[in-house]
């Protein structure tokens, strides 16, 4: 091997290395990767899903009071949710990675614009849209009713709470506090189709109270029983 040849060889595995080193950092299970793409810049966002306990306690913190007057501090949530859902972050151009802690630390290193990209795409993930939340709806109001499905597929889940409700299926308390928000929206709305379609939400049952129940006594039972009166 000539002098030449062996340079070329030396490049070649510096080339190498840092091909290996550009390679970005892989999400971890129950993790996933938000990319955003801002002024010709990429930076790889890894979140995890919020519980929906979480998510309610973080909003309940988010109430503020003065002078008397309760108001909710929209910015003061949605700082929070990223603090706790946000592992690391990795920027593509630099090849540089910063890990979050758990005092969510990391958010003060990102730049607002790129805070509020992420929020943008992280909340459509996390929430159900209107289309979604529909189909659901309308196919778990069909099942419960027993009506056929027509362009409106069953989901497992509406089958796994009407099992759930019949006492076949069972979740426990740790379960039921681990489920995503998403996943906590589709139970009630399959839970709120339920009772719409055995009429057990509560203005349903007070309807049902109101009817006027119908008599068995007929007219000619009723003429005999008035003929019966004592005249005055």
């Amino acid at each position: 091997m000539n002098r030449e040849e062996a340079l070329e060889r030396l490049l070649n595995l510096i080339s190498s290395d840092n091909q290996e080193d550009n390679i970005p950092p892989k999400a971890k299970e129950n993790e996933y990767i938000i990319k955003i793409e801002l002024n010709g810049n990429s930076i790889l966002f890894c979140c995890e899903d919020l519980t929906w306990e979480e998510a309610l306690r973080i909003e309940a913190l988010s109430f503020r009071k003065d002078d008397d007057e309760i108001y909710f501090n929209g910015e003061y949530e949605k700082r929070e949710l990223i603090k706790k859902v946000l592992k690391w972050i990795y920027s593509i151009d630099e090849n540089r990675i910063e890990h979050n802690d758990v005092y969510g630390s990391l958010l003060s290193k990102i730049s607002q614009p790129y805070i509020e990209s992420f929020w943008s795409e992280y909340y459509k993930r996390i929430t159900l849209d209107a289309k979604e939340a529909n189909s659901i709806y309308t196919s778990a109001l069909k099942y419960f009713k027993g009506e056929t499905q027509d362009g409106y597929p069953v989901l497992p889940l509406i089958i796994e709470v009407d099992y759930m409700t019949k006492g076949i299926l069972t979740m426990t308390r740790d379960e039921f506090k681990k489920m995503s928000i998403s996943d906590f929206e589709r139970l009630q709305l399959i839970m709120t189709a339920r009772s719409d379609a055995f009429g057990l939400a509560p203005q349903q049952m007070m309807e049902n109270q109101n009817i006027p129940q119908q008599s068995n006594v007929s007219d000619e039972m009723l003429q005999q029983y008035m003929s019966s009166m004592p005249k005055i």
